[in-house]
């Protein structure tokens, strides 16, 4: 209930030229994102620097626990044959805990835990890290507001998000990330995250978003592009379809619901 407080009085307070602070931005962004429920089917798109393409069709669905504060994840891969049955399952806790995340492999028929020095990797081949797909942990970086930019013509606040320390540097694999939240929406609209060398490394752009809940104003990143700007590969994550549902059931998020194939 305070949250939902302290996001009606941040938006209510932005038609007056409230000057906000980085945390209160990445704050009321991340609590746009939550959904009750959903249910969603997607395609992770992965192009190599010569254009060749593969494409992944993935099941997804989320639900709140913890009055919120807690978010879980679980996306199974479909297609294509050699993958179908691998899963990916996420605990993101607002809390400092570190979130948890598991990846079941068909093959081996195992589920392995993705450690904390893992969240930089690579996830499923593509430019997306685990991080990425799982979610970041706030209280693992700084972030600072440096301006303010126009991106694909929507006026953006330009915050600057800095792991806390050389730790978080290796396990998120990047220096700084520099990334853009709409002033319309307070949802993020790209980000340029930069190597050990200070030089940019990957850029993140979102193409399309979508309303979902409508009541509570909750969102969807549906179109997702992360371009690697040092090898010149693509990756997109797109939303075909997607439903609210308050009423997802509690063993899609269990061990042995991971393993089912």
């Amino acid at each position: 209930m305070k949250k939902l407080l302290f996001l009606f009085f941040l938006i209510f307070n932005m038609s007056f030229g409230q000057n906000y602070t980085a945390d209160e931005i990445v704050d009321t962004y991340k609590e746009k994102l939550k959904l009750d429920g959903s249910e969603a089917v997607m395609r992770l798109v992965i192009y190599d620097n010569r254009g060749n393409m593969r494409v992944r069709k993935i099941a997804a669905v989320t639900k709140l626990y913890d009055k919120g504060e807690t978010n879980k994840i679980l996306m199974r891969f479909l297609e294509p044959r050699e993958i179908k049955g691998t899963s990916f399952l996420t605990y993101n806790y607002d809390s400092s805990k570190d979130n948890d995340q598991w990846l079941y492999l068909p093959s081996l028929r195992k589920i392995r835990r993705i450690v904390s020095s893992e969240k930089g990797n690579s996830f499923m081949g593509s430019e997306f890290t685990y991080a990425d797909i799982g979610g970041i942990k706030i209280t693992d970086f700084n972030f600072k507001l440096s301006g303010e930019k126009m991106v694909n013509r929507e006026a953006c606040w330009e915050i600057e998000q800095v792991p806390i320390n050389e730790e978080k540097e290796e396990e998120y694999d990047f220096l700084k990330k520099i990334i853009y939240i709409s002033k319309k929406d307070f949802i993020i609209r790209r980000a340029l995250y930069y190597n050990f060398d200070g030089e940019p490394r990957k850029e993140f752009s979102v193409l399309s978003i979508k309303e979902v809940d409508l009541e509570k104003k909750r969102y969807r990143l549906t179109h997702m592009v992360m371009k690697n700007l040092e090898n010149e590969r693509v990756s997109e994550m797109i939303t075909d379809q997607i439903v609210l549902n308050r009423d997802v059931k509690d063993e899609y998020f269990s061990f042995r619901y991971l393993k089912r194939e």
